[in-house]
């Protein structure tokens, strides 16, 4: 099978995510095929960003390592061509809480269920009613039951907080790649 050489640019906060996001959008576009000549079927990733700043220099370099039979199938190269600028916030979230008006009201409910399938059998206020549920079904049935203790909100606000992320002046950057793939 033959190979050919591919430059792609692509997005991301990082090199290898950026390099993902290339591949994801090869995969979607050009399927998995692994003969289908894109950055998806490209595996090996060396970051020359120390020696290419731009994407020129990234195609020239790929070609001296071409010419001197440096490069395998799969194998790719990439460089950052415009730095990501990252969210240096030190807090990243902002919290939004709800502070209760007056007093909650709790209620105190014993569920009955079937102990292996959980499927809810019934729902009493007082233990002894639960219990009867319970025995009944079990005697019915043929089949275990148990009875969980739980609480429910009745009265009042059950949002307590809301946290959301603050995103600053996050922008991802912009990644070359230069590739020798399958075709």
């Amino acid at each position: 099978m033959g190979g050919t050489h591919i430059y792609v640019e692509a997005e991301g906060t990082n090199i290898r995510k950026a390099f993902r996001n290339a591949q994801e959008e090869a995969r979607s576009e050009y399927g998995y095929d692994p003969y289908n000549g894109q950055i998806n079927n490209a595996d090996n990733l060396k970051d020359v960003s120390h020696v290419c700043k731009t994407s020129k220099q990234l195609e020239n370099f790929g070609n001296e390592r071409d010419e001197k039979n440096q490069f395998q199938k799969g194998d790719a190269i990439g460089c950052c061509i415009h730095k990501p600028i990252l969210n240096e916030n030190k807090i990243k979230t902002h919290v939004e809480r709800f502070p209760q008006k007056g007093a909650r009201k709790w209620v105190t409910y014993y569920e009955v269920e079937e102990k292996y399938s959980g499927q809810m059998v019934g729902k009493k206020t007082d233990l002894t009613s639960a219990i009867k549920v319970g025995r009944s079904y079990t005697e019915k049935h043929k089949l275990t039951t148990v009875v969980n203790i739980i609480k429910h909100l009745e009265k009042g606000n059950d949002r307590c907080a809301v946290i959301s992320s603050i995103k600053g002046k996050e922008k991802p950057g912009l990644y070359a790649f230069y590739a020798f793939v399958s075709c």
